[in-house]
């Protein structure tokens, strides 16, 4: 068996996986789901990246930085200003409608992504 790596840099939310991991929701956020070797995926402007290895998060937004297959964020990437406040709103609003709740938080996430 092999194992891929990326890094990424995602503007989203965190969703707890004993609720959203099921297969009613794999169904649901498939076609948003990230390639670990095209680049960076999004599907109406937002993806998901989830840890189907260890069942530890899910996380829905933008992905504003990734590494590629093997690779490592070298240096600092500054965060400050990276979306507009119309980006985010677009960002918080696909998720939350792929969501249907309005009961989530959004940040930026830096995740180490093994599959």
């Amino acid at each position: 068996m092999s194992v891929q790596i990326n890094q990424y840099l995602v503007y989203g939310t965190k969703l707890d996986y004993e609720k959203y991991g099921g297969e009613e929701w794999y169904d649901k956020f498939y076609p948003y789901y990230d390639n670990a070797f095209k680049g960076i995926h999004h599907h109406d402007g937002i993806c998901v990246i989830d840890d189907g290895m260890n069942g530890e998060y899910i996380v829905v937004g933008r992905v504003l930085y990734k590494t590629g297959n093997y690779q490592f964020f070298e240096g600092a990437i500054p965060i400050d200003n990276l979306l507009t406040s119309m980006e985010k709103e677009f960002i918080e609003t696909a998720a939350k409608s792929l969501l249907n709740t309005e009961e989530v938080k959004f940040g930026y996430f830096l995740i180490g992504h093994y599959k």
